[in-house]
């Protein structure tokens, strides 16, 4: 199957891919850095379900429906891609990047019933985009992407609990209403240590997985493989970005994405991808090497099937 050509919109991605007041600065790159940092939340004050009620959740603008339908047109019909599309629709990290991911973490516990509030406008938005979305571009996607980074290296941002009481409810929403007003596969990246939760994930309608974090407690492909194999597809996991790809030698490279591709894909429901983003230090030979590991692969396991 071709690999996903993906097309985005800003907006959909939630307010961190948006300007918010052209006179407000809303994100420092610390010296020496690569990325930013968010340093501007817009509800890191809010106290009031009528302070949320002030709040712009953001929407889709003329140009980017432009945009969308353009690029989707072009996917559809000039290439033989499956096609990504990107939706975003997060919850915990855009609560993160409205109150600030201190202030935010501490209302799960301490005001719940804000969050709820504040959740449920945010899931109605989304909605609302997710509806203009498919019209627009829903009979010509295979996949529409979700995110919500739910775990860190070591384990899960919030209890398996507070996830199926706050989250669990609204992320179920959001993929069910892909599921009725559409053929679009589910994908859903959270990185970290979520095996935890990947039962849950299944049971709201999550078809794909990424990226994977094959590093995290519980995460081992040949673990993930058998217990989850058969009911979603992992789209990741081949490389480890964090350890392997920058440390280890070209052989152990190959080796490693060799095998990590021989347990994903048995039977099906894999597509190769490193584990998140490849840094801008990585040689490029390290690099080349995971890509010519992963095209041999695939050509062998092809011509082992036509055999």
């Amino acid at each position: 199957m071709p690999v996903a050509a993906g097309f985005s919109s800003p907006a959909a991605r939630g307010r961190c891919a948006r300007g918010v007041d052209g006179d407000k600065v809303i994100a420092r790159m610390p010296g020496g850095g690569y990325w930013y940092d968010q340093v501007y939340h817009p509800l890191a004050e809010a106290k009031s379900p009528e302070d949320i009620d002030a709040h712009d959740f953001g929407g889709m603008t003329d140009a980017e429906l432009a945009y969308l339908d353009r690029e989707s047109k072009r996917l559809y019909e000039e290439t033989d891609y499956a096609v990504l599309g990107e939706f975003g629709g997060n919850l915990l990290e855009e609560g993160h990047a409205d109150f600030g991911y201190q202030r935010f973490m501490e209302l799960l516990v301490i005001e719940p019933e804000l969050v709820e509030y504040y959740l449920d406008k945010m899931v109605e938005n989304y909605l609302k985009s997710l509806q203009t979305y498919l019209d627009l571009v829903g009979d010509r996607i295979q996949i529409i992407q979700f995110g919500d980074d739910l775990g860190t290296q070591e384990a899960l941002q919030i209890s398996p609990n507070m996830y199926r009481k706050l989250f669990k409810p609204r992320h179920e929403k959001l993929f069910r209403f892909v599921k009725e007003n559409s053929n679009a596969a589910v994908f859903f990246h959270s990185c970290g240590a979520v095996y935890d939760l990947i039962p849950d994930l299944i049971e709201i309608g999550v078809d794909i997985l990424n990226p994977v974090q094959i590093s995290a407690p519980n995460m081992q492909p040949e673990k993930l493989k058998k217990e989850f194999g058969t009911k979603l597809t992992f789209w990741g996991g081949g490389c480890d970005t964090q350890t392997v790809l920058p440390r280890a030698s070209v052989e152990e490279i190959k080796n490693h994405v060799g095998e990590n591709i021989r347990v994903f894909s048995k039977g099906g429901g894999f597509v190769f991808n490193q584990v998140h983003n490849i840094q801008q230090d990585i040689a490029p030979e390290r690099i080349v090497a995971m890509y010519e590991t992963a095209v041999a692969m695939r050509t062998r396991k092809f011509r082992s099937v036509d055999k």
